[in-house]
């Protein structure tokens, strides 16, 4: 009897997220259209409505048009019902947003950050600006979710420590999620940036109906991808799934931080394309007293996406060679996950529509994708928002996902 009670609280908890989801996923909808989605009976849709509008999780909107009879009642997620703060921790800058129950950004602030100054007066600076973005909300502790951090990798699942990540050098073995949760008197969740990035996207970005995501977020120091099934990030063994930054590309490549050689980070990131262009203007003098470049340390990524821009021809070839391995590597994709929708991220790719649109070409130009012309590719209108708001998907889908 007992284990029979236990299951029907399972069943009516999977339920409510289920209603709850498909509320989140389509706004104003009446209850005789979620039970026609859902394929229940319409009183069991509205005893479970009903319950979740006493909890304060949902609340009705107003009437729909009438095709005769009583108009149908709408319904919408309260996005009173709760808090969430949203934190995305690099190795230069701290972003940290408060939304409401539906997302709505409420407090918005990022601050510089200096990895060198050690892992408690980092981990400090986390905890002081969540501590004043809560405080600018408005919003009383109490009425907050949980706060979900989104940083670098390694990082493992079981114990909730960051491993030694190669970016942040001296935290290995970092209990940054009982750190944080500790100071803050909260519940905590972490995630890496990439897998938090496809999170967010699914959720609040144009993804939302895609079964299969892929997600590559091209920085100017390194890339990452990921993968969502069925709104899931799929992680593999130890976490280590779908790290497409350390594909091979060039075997004969440069040395990856990974001890590897020729991973595609190494050969066409936001630093090796610079690094590239660097190499490529020291053999050229004629080219770079043309751009007036006297001390080849000052031509950086901005110099190099400007020129592009421009129609410089040799930075637009820069672009087109880090573009080429890209699409290769997402062709590699398709052929091993077979994704329906694939999006790209991240600060390289974000400021520079050229890579965004070579990527797109090289990827479609290639023979296999002929064979699947509805996969979905594009750029991340969300920006760099994208990796907080993954913070802010991680604790809103314990009350949405089954």
């Amino acid at each position: 009897m007992a284990t029979r009670n236990i299951n029907n609280e399972i069943m009516k908890e999977n339920n409510s997220k289920l209603v709850m989801d498909v509320i989140r996923r389509r706004k104003n909808i009446s209850r005789t259209e979620l039970a026609k989605r859902i394929g229940m009976t319409q009183a069991s849709v509205t005893n479970i409505v009903n319950n979740l509008i006493q909890r304060g999780f949902l609340i009705e909107t107003g009437e729909a048009e009438s095709n005769g009879g009583r108009r149908p009642i709408l319904l919408d997620i309260n996005p009173n019902a709760g808090y969430v703060v949203g934190i995305n921790l690099t190795a230069t800058a701290l972003y940290c947003i408060v939304t409401d129950f539906s997302a709505n950004i409420l407090v918005s602030e990022n601050e510089e950050v200096d990895v060198e100054r050690g892992v408690h007066a980092i981990l400090g600076q986390v905890i002081e600006l969540a501590k004043r973005c809560i405080a600018a909300s408005g919003v009383s502790k109490d009425r907050i979710l949980g706060v979900g951090i989104v940083s670098a990798g390694p990082y493992d699942y079981e114990s909730g420590v960051m491993i030694n990540p190669p970016n942040f050098k001296g935290w290995d073995n970092v209990h940054i999620k009982e750190i944080i949760s500790s100071a803050l008197e909260l519940p905590v969740l972490f995630e890496k940036e990439t897998p938090a990035a496809a999170l967010a996207e699914y959720w609040f970005g144009d993804a939302s109906r895609a079964r299969s995501l892929f997600l590559i977020s091209i920085f100017d120091v390194g890339i990452g991808g990921s993968l969502v099934l069925d709104g899931r990030v799929y992680h593999g063994f130890k976490g280590g799934a779908a790290e497409i930054g350390h594909m091979t590309i060039d075997p004969a490549g440069k040395q990856c931080a990974c001890g590897n050689f020729g991973c595609l980070e190494t050969m066409a990131d936001g630093r090796a394309t610079t690094e590239h262009y660097r190499r490529t203007l020291k053999l050229d003098h004629l080219e770079m007293q043309k751009l007036g470049v006297d001390d080849i340390s000052k031509v950086d990524l901005h110099f190099l996406q400007q020129r592009a821009a421009q129609g410089d021809e040799l930075c637009v070839r820069e672009l087109e060679r880090s573009a080429n391995y890209i699409g290769i590597a997402l062709q590699n994709v398709i052929q091993m996950y077979s994704p329906d929708t694939i999006v790209m991220s991240g600060e390289f790719v974000d400021n520079s529509n050229l890579l965004s649109e070579r990527i797109i070409r090289t990827v479609k130009g290639r023979h296999y994708f002929s064979h699947m012309p509805e996969i979905k590719i594009y750029r991340s209108r969300l920006g760099a928002t994208i990796f907080p708001l993954g913070g802010v998907a991680l604790v809103l889908q314990k009350y949405f996902n089954m």
